[in-house]
């Protein structure tokens, strides 16, 4: 998986593409997310947020 260049936007469009594998039998689990970008669960829980609310995707 590419690094993020460091901002919300690049990482929410990898945590998107991330959760578009999922839909294809790839399964990523929020601590593998959170190792993957280095982020906080907190950190995921707002870019989920902001990306469901963009009605991207429709997960909790």
């Amino acid at each position: 998986m590419a690094k993020s260049d460091g901002t919300k936007m690049a990482r929410q469009l990898q945590i998107y593409n991330c959760i578009e594998s999922i839909r294809n039998n790839a399964v990523y689990s929020p601590t593998e997310l959170i190792d993957i970008f280095k982020i906080s669960r907190r950190m995921l829980q707002r870019d989920l947020k902001d990306i469901r609310d963009c009605g991207l995707i429709n997960v909790k």
